[in-house]
């Protein structure tokens, strides 16, 4: 029944859409699409159900994911027009990220953003300061957009690769970590779009759970920290006896001071002399 206590429909299993004034249900058997006074829009007898949510804490209140024969994904707009199917969906707080055979679609309720499927690993939804938002590779420059999709910064840069632990500022603010990649070149980006290493290097690995990296260049690798200081000069060959894996370098480390030149252990190596530094 309505709000006004009259009877819409005897046959209807309704859910309301994530919170909006939007619903989804069953009407008669079959999956169907509401508007705001819950007059029925649209059934659907060939599909298997209509999302009633999304993942997240908001979402889109104008498109709709749905489900035919178990395995064909798809997504219809507020008036029951489909718009794509045979597609992949993610949903990232108001914006929704399809990925259909040509292209692939960011779109909130105001706005759309549409690239080739060939740049799908150019869409990067990340979460910064409590805001969700996509990073999008536009003219050789990595680009930030809100849950609106408006542009607030860009950076030198053409697609994220890697993202690590967060870093803590001298003044309480934490920020997510980024290994960048330019020109087939890699450094590291705070989440603001400030560089902390120029995309200049080979490769960029990272020690995992300690805040430090390792930078490599010309067959040589060097330590840096995730505030932008070096802790050593390149003096580590690529085939020292690091444990590798999803550009990151596992197991706990500490550096050992010998000489001039810093050296990096396991920690459960016993090296005399050594100070624990991570």
């Amino acid at each position: 029944m309505d709000n006004q206590g009259n009877v819409i429909s005897p046959n209807l299993t309704l859910s309301r859409y994530n919170g909006f004034d939007r619903y989804t249900g069953i009407c008669s058997g079959a999956p169907c699409l509401l508007n705001e006074k819950l007059e029925i829009i649209r059934r659907f007898p060939s599909l298997d159900w209509i999302s009633t949510s999304c993942y997240g804490t908001q979402c889109s209140k104008n498109y709709f994911p749905f489900l035919r024969e178990s395995v064909h994904y798809g997504v219809m707009d507020s008036q029951g027009e489909i718009l794509a199917q045979n597609i992949e969906i993610e949903q990232w707080g108001l914006i929704t990220i399809i990925k259909a055979e040509e292209k692939v679609i960011c779109a909130t309720d105001s706005k759309t953003i549409e690239l080739p499927l060939a740049r799908a690993a150019d869409v990067y939804p990340v979460k910064i300061q409590g805001q969700l938002g996509i990073f999008i590779n536009e003219a050789n420059q990595l680009v930030f957009y809100n849950h609106e999709l408006e542009p607030l910064f860009e950076a030198d840069a053409d697609r994220i690769v890697a993202e690590h632990d967060d870093l803590e500022a001298e003044d309480g603010i934490v920020f997510k970590m980024f290994v960048v990649e330019k020109d087939d070149k890699k450094g590291v980006m705070l989440e603001t779009g400030e560089m902390i290493l120029e995309p200049i290097y080979d490769d960029i690995l990272y020690f995992n759970h300690t805040g430090y990296g390792l930078a490599k260049n010309q067959g040589k690798g060097a330590i840096f920290n995730f505030r932008g200081d070096w802790v050593s000069d390149f003096v580590y060959t690529w085939d020292e006896d690091f444990e590798m894996q999803e550009n990151r370098i596992l197991g706990n480390w500490y550096i050992c001071p010998v000489g001039a030149d810093p050296l990096v252990y396991q920690r459960n190596q016993n090296i005399s002399g050594c100070k624990l530094d991570f």
